[in-house]
């Protein structure tokens, strides 16, 4: 069986309060493989992004799947995680309840199953009770990671999500998160303008320069 071509952005241009912010970019993601994309903040690699997850459209330019064009595909529909800086988790739901929260077509009993094997991938065996206060930052953002792994997305998107970590943090989560990733199968796309960070948890590491005007 041939795999899957996995996402590829060809030509898109992305405008910001009435200016272009990227334009000519092209980027493909293999299946499996983690790209990491550096920049500094405000050059337009969370709007890439956000393109991609389809929560913001493009100005033109074309996003597709396995030669499928899903630039106009609504974002539930798309099977595409996407983690934050800030865990974004809900606080009035404990852990178990915000991992679950893309399970709602699951009985009782599969969302808990889930929900166990994921806080076990994580490093959160037995947090599932926890109320979302208590957490360091560094479980909030396992939490978070679970939370967007629950519902078995084909990509994950990562945003900036250990930028407020301290060093040695943000250095263990990085290893983690590669290492999970890869165990489980799943392509990225993670920004960052932390090059350390690119390299702990990428496979290949791109600049934004690097997408623009090459298919």
């Amino acid at each position: 069986m041939i795999p899957e071509e996995g996402p590829r952005v060809t030509d898109l241009r992305i405008d910001y309060d009435g200016a272009t912010l990227l334009d000519h970019v092209h980027l493909s993601v293999s299946p499996g493989e983690i790209v990491a994309l550096l920049g500094p903040s405000g050059s337009g690699k969370s709007s890439l992004l956000r393109c991609i997850a389809g929560v913001q459209a493009p100005e033109s330019g074309t996003i597709s799947w396995d030669g499928v064009d899903i630039t106009r595909t609504p974002a539930h529909l798309r099977r595409i995680g996407l983690v934050f800086q800030d865990p974004l988790l809900f606080p009035h739901r404990d852990v178990e309840g915000n991992v679950s929260f893309g399970l709602r077509d699951q009985s009782p009993g599969q969302r808990s199953a889930r929900v166990a094997q994921l806080l076990e991938l994580v490093g959160l065996p037995g947090f599932g009770q926890r109320d979302v206060a208590t957490l360091s930052g560094g479980e909030a953002q396992r939490v978070a990671l679970a939370r967007a792994l629950a519902p078995r997305p084909r990509l994950l998107l990562l945003d900036e999500p250990f930028g407020a970590l301290d060093r040695d943090l943000r250095d263990r989560l990085g290893v983690d998160v590669r290492n999970l990733l890869h165990a489980q199968g799943i392509p990225a796309v993670h920004v960052t303008h932390d090059r350390v960070e690119a390299d702990l948890v990428a496979d290949r590491v791109l600049t934004l320069a690097d997408l623009t005007g090459a298919a």
